[in-house]
């Protein structure tokens, strides 16, 4: 559910290039900076020095430019092109720029556009140029970087922007490669060793060697060179052993950017059991409340065991100083966490060894940027959740045809919904999340450069026999937002949502093939869609793509237009009612009458033709309360939002309804985000809410207002919004929902969706 809430709450790059230059003795300064650490380095003629997050997890290097359009607070001036007689944009077709997973050209002066986003939401937004870097001395030409325009998160006034020093093309050790021969190494000072630094360096003087040393292979995967994947055995406290899951590829990764050791959740649990047994303390509460779960009060170290770290090939022994992290000044708390996903050795466990590169702590008052008046806390709190969130990050249409009774078979998936289509000659059958949000069709296509896990095969266009790439100069083209015409005149295109999801690649037309509620399947053919080479995000392995349903004009509604009279509808089965599916109609088959059936007005919106609003007038359980009013429409109506956003008024107000009428204790939301919460059980009953919208008033039980989070409890499944208003479909859970574009409007007809 966490994943779900994430995606509920903001439904929203990479890379290439290296250099001739050689050289052997090559460093630069590192700083410790709240739970990450800092670099110095310099770009431009003259030069001029900045620092920048020192990242293993990532591969653009940028920084903030001048004039910036949208850019957080910086300290030191931001970088002006215009003052560097060495700095020059890169075109749309030159390597880095094809490098970048999300990219589009200028029109006018065909310069590259980049957008690069972060597992913590964070993002940089700007142009490719190539630029003179400098470390300690040495200057570097034609390095490829971000001149950012637009960026924005978890940076603080003391990042002046963000080096990478992934595996992947763009990175900073991809660019240098000839010069250092792929080698670099740093040394993190400890989180408390405010007056320290180091040094990350570069070529020959990188080499790590003499007493103590040990090696593990170093595992680039498939897909995946970003990351530098380790083999992590077992690990060991005492007498205790605690084995981990093996993969071929590696299992964990080494990461300069994370704070803490994440850990498969089975091994989480173990390795903090063991380490309750071993200390012989009473642990105590963590006072950051960031959600670590085993802390003493500091002066303890003494008790703390040593954890072996067992890899491939090496024995890790990690002391207090890499196995706790002081939270404020009286307390220290183990600093792991548990994943379900990817496993992360993160910087607290490599302090006080040599790994590389010379470095400056982000919070060190060597930093000429340190904010003294951040307390611990402060600072640890904020890397925590910078951690957390990085973890997350770490993975034409022929009118003449008639389709009334065209349908397709729709599945719940977590926290949003697969529809059943077919693409190609002859069809193959893909499963994709059915989303009235947005508007692009699109699959996973081979060959596939990046993309997502996925349980069926990748679509292959070479198989088919009526795929077709659409030109740059074609109607489809020039309605995608970010699109670029590639050397061969064929449409790339790159498409993100607001969950930081995307997908990249080439806009083709290909023979769509539907089920059919009254004879055998129906064929569309020239269908626009996206044959996605590069695809990443929130999606599962479930998921084969999407399907646009939006009111643009590249989504299956439009596409199909009078074939099926503009009418289209569906009825979602339960969530947690995983066995079970249901029918999306097209045409006649979609219209809604009869019992209980009831419609309120569709409006459109000029410039936002992909979304459906509505008007809500008011929400009531005994006492109504008014929603704001707007000229056209206050809501959104998407299936692909989970929970449902009111405005923070009307939010307070409904929360304080539902609490005065649920005579029930309140629980703890597990996922620590909702704000209403009670345990599941025989006596859980909660009133009926009542949504008037123009015309029609739409009654929600408890399955409409409320998610079952866990076994034990459940939580209201609405939160608050500064913005948009949506009616997302736990709230739809149960309804025919039918959409008639023709005569713009909704309805509503309560259903067992089961059995539609």
């Amino acid at each position: 559910m966490s994943r779900a809430i994430r995606r509920s709450n903001s439904r929203m790059d990479y890379f290439q290039s290296t250099i001739s230059t050689t050289s052997t003795d090559i460093s630069s300064n590192v700083l410790p900076n709240g739970g990450s650490y800092l670099m110095t380095i310099s770009l431009g003629t003259p030069p001029v020095q900045f620092l920048a997050i020192a990242d293993t997890g990532s591969d653009l290097i940028w920084t903030q430019c001048s004039p910036c359009e949208s850019c957080y607070d910086q300290d030191a001036p931001l970088f002006d092109p215009t003052k560097s007689s060495t700095y020059g944009d890169l075109s749309c077709d030159s390597s880095p720029c094809l490098a970048l997973p999300r990219s589009s050209c200028d029109l006018l002066d065909r310069s590259c556009q980049y957008s690069y986003s972060y597992g913590d939401k964070s993002y940089t937004q700007g142009v490719l140029a190539s630029e003179t870097l400098g470390l300690s001395g040495s200057e570097f030409p034609k390095i490829a970087f971000g001149c950012g325009y637009n960026n924005d998160g978890t940076f603080n006034s003391r990042d002046a922007g963000l080096v990478g020093l992934g595996g992947g093309s763009l990175s900073l050790i991809s660019q240098l490669s000839s010069s250092i021969g792929g080698k670099f190494a740093y040394c993190l000072v400890p989180h408390a060793m405010k007056t320290a630094s180091s040094r990350i360096d570069f070529g020959d003087s990188a080499a790590v060697s003499g007493n103590g040393v040990v090696s593990t292979p170093l595992i680039s995967r498939q897909g995946r060179k970003t990351y530098f994947f380790l083999t992590l055995q077992k690990i060991t406290v005492g007498t205790n052993s605690i084995s981990l899951p093996q993969e071929a590829q590696g299992n964990i990764i080494i990461d300069s950017g994370t704070t803490l050791t994440y850990l498969p959740t089975s091994v989480y649990q173990e390795l903090l059991s063991a380490l309750k047994n071993a200390i012989n303390l009473q642990p105590v509460q963590d006072p950051s409340q960031s959600g670590l779960e085993l802390c003493y009060q500091s002066g303890t170290g003494s008790n703390i065991p040593d954890l072996k770290f067992g890899f491939d090939g090496a024995e890790v022994v990690l002391g207090f100083l890499n196995t706790f992290i002081q939270v404020d000044q009286n307390v220290a708390c183990a600093a792991f966490g548990p994943s379900q996903s990817l496993s992360i050795y993160g910087n607290v466990a490599q302090q006080n060894f040599k790994i590389g590169v010379d470095l400056i702590h982000r919070d060190s008052p060597l930093s000429p940027l340190y904010d003294s008046s951040e307390t611990l806390s402060d600072r640890m709190l904020r890397s925590f959740r910078h951690s957390s969130s990085r973890i997350n990050y770490f993975l034409g249409t022929n009118n003449s045809i008639t389709l009334n009774g065209v349908a397709s078979k729709v599945i719940p998936n977590v926290a949003d919904y697969l529809m059943t289509i077919s693409l190609g000659t002859p069809p193959v059958q893909i499963l994709a999340v059915a989303d009235t949000g947005s508007d692009l069709i699109w699959t996973q296509c081979e060959p596939c450069k990046s993309c997502y896990d996925q349980d069926a095969p990748y679509f292959n266009p070479k198989k088919s026999s009526t795929y077709r790439v659409l030109p740059c100069p074609s109607n489809f083209c020039s309605a995608i937002p970010q699109a670029s015409c590639n050397a061969n005149k064929t449409c790339d295109y790159s498409y993100s949502y607001g969950d930081m999801s995307y997908t990249y690649g080439i806009l083709a037309a290909e023979t769509l093939t539907m089920g059919s509620t009254t004879s055998s399947s129906v064929k569309i053919p020239k269908v626009a869609f996206g044959c996605g080479h590069t695809n990443g995000g929130t999606f599962t392995s479930h998921g084969a793509g999407l399907v646009g349903l939006g009111g643009g004009p590249l989504s299956l509604i439009s596409q199909l237009g009078s074939s099926i009279d503009g009418k289209f509808a569906y009825c979602l089965v339960p969530l947690h009612q995983n066995t079970a599916s249901s029918r999306m109609d097209f045409g006649d088959s979609a219209i809604v009458t009869g019992s209980g059936a009831i419609s309120t007005p569709l409006i459109s919106k000029q410039g936002s033709e992909t979304f459906f609003f509505l008007n809500l007038q008011k929400i009531s359980e005994e006492r109504p309360f008014l929603f704001p009013k707007q000229k056209k429409g206050n809501i959104i109506i998407d299936s692909g939002t989970t929970y449902s956003f009111l405005p923070t008024p009307v939010y307070e107000e409904l929360l304080s309804l539902l609490k005065n009428a649920i005579n029930l204790t309140t629980a703890r939301d597990p996922t620590e985000t909702l704000d209403l919460c009670y345990e599941l059980g025989k006596d859980f009953e909660v009133p009926d809410l009542k949504f008037d919208f123009d015309g029609a008033q739409l009654v929600l039980g408890s399955l409409n207002t409320f998610i079952p989070i866990n076994d034990e409890v459940t939580c209201l499944a609405f939160m608050a919004s500064d913005s948009l208003s949506i009616f997302g479909n736990v709230a739809q859970q149960n309804f025919k929902v039918g959409y008639d574009l023709q005569s713009k409007k909704v309805s509503f007809q309560p259903t067992d969706c089961t059995k539609h």
